[in-house]
């Protein structure tokens, strides 16, 4: 992974990892960042950045209601909300408002 991080030369790169449906479930989707030069716990833009992709290609989702998405970062668990703000929400556009509670990881991973 990390020598496809480097070879892509972006400020941050993610990999979501396969794992058991049960233990996805469970634990959230396994997600890693790398930089160029080194993987990271965490980076807050990669972070959004994944969940948005995620929560976007979920079919059983409706983007017009709020859902969550877990990362299972190096940080630990990174719960991403996202809340519909208007009718325009749908499967072809974001719009409404993205939280993560991720103080907690960040603290922790120092």
């Amino acid at each position: 992974m990390q020598a496809l991080a480097r070879e892509m030369n972006l400020s941050e790169t993610t990999f979501i990892l396969p794992r058991d449906p049960a233990i996805e479930a469970k634990e959230g989707k396994k997600v890693r960042i790398f930089t160029v030069a080194e993987e990271l716990p965490f980076a807050g833009h990669p972070t959004l950045g994944t969940a948005l992709l995620l929560s976007a290609s979920d079919s059983a989702t409706d983007s017009r209601e709020s859902a969550q998405v877990t990362l299972d970062l190096k940080a630990g668990k990174i719960p991403v909300h996202f809340t519909a703000k208007s009718e325009n929400a749908g499967r072809k556009r974001v719009d409404g408002q993205v939280s993560a509670k991720c103080a907690n990881a960040i603290l922790n991973s120092e």
